[in-house]
């Protein structure tokens, strides 16, 4: 697979059959068996421990807590270790030996703090493995999936590129998160986002940019949700080409 394909796939997502229980067939004919999907579950303790925090989203770390197939993850180091072995299984015979058929589903509460839905999608990128799609827990039970893209990394200093929109999300510690796009001011509704949003792509089309990437850069304490609704208001918009500014410890 070449890095324009990994794009295409996660554009696509994984064959539908992957997850209704059915192993599926590899591409390119090898008749080879693709496993199921690994989950990765993101948990809150049920007894918290932060203070005072009544309805408001749990931040305190020691709270949280990953499981990889229902293994507890002590650090990323450990959750880099187990997926890479799984990764490794599903490489055989591949074009890119450095890419793994091995699909990952996250699952979690929707009040996860965002940090460590990146951590997972980091970790699964550094080990090969980009099929993935995520699945926020409504009431307790397993959400609809969600195609999900892995997080735009680089060695040092991520760089703006000039085609991109970048929408900011910052968590204002209570009940809601502050949103900007590109160096204009805060936006107060859903509404305002998507028009400047909107406008940048025109603009873009106007100077002769075929596409107009977004990427979303957010704090790591924003709850999940706040980003799965940002993701999912630019595709009622058809705008499919979305992206993650790298986790704050890769810049």
């Amino acid at each position: 697979m070449t890095p324009g394909q990994r794009k295409t796939a996660l554009g696509i997502g994984v064959a539908a059959g992957i997850f209704f229980g059915m192993a599926t067939l590899s591409p390119a004919g090898s008749g080879r068996r693709v496993p199921l999907p690994l989950e990765i579950r993101i948990l809150h303790a049920d007894a918290c421990t932060a203070p005072q925090r009544g309805e408001k989203p749990c931040r305190r770390d020691a709270d949280w807590s990953l499981r990889l197939e229902g293994r507890l993850m002590v650090g990323p180091e450990e959750l880099r270790s187990a997926l890479r072995r799984e990764a490794d299984r599903s490489r055989s015979g591949l074009q890119e030996p450095r890419t793994s058929e091995r699909g990952v589903v996250i699952r979690g509460e929707d009040t996860a703090p965002w940090g460590l839905v990146q951590r997972c999608l980091n970790e699964c990128a550094k080990v090969g493995i980009y099929q993935i799609d995520w699945s926020v827990l409504e009431r307790g039970k397993n959400g609809p999936l969600l195609k999900a893209w892995l997080p735009t990394f680089k060695q040092g200093r991520e760089e703006a590129r000039r085609d991109e929109i970048r929408i900011f999300m910052r968590w204002d510690g209570q009940e809601a998160s502050r949103r900007k796009v590109g160096n204009r001011g805060q936006v107060s509704s859903d509404e305002d986002l998507m028009e400047v949003v909107l406008q940048m792509v025109a603009d873009g089309a106007k100077a002769g940019r075929t596409t107009s990437p977004i990427l979303i850069d957010a704090t790591p304490d924003v709850p999940w949700k706040e980003i799965v609704h940002v993701v999912e208001l630019c595709r009622k918009e058809k705008l499919e080409s979305i992206e993650f500014a790298a986790p704050f410890e890769q810049r």
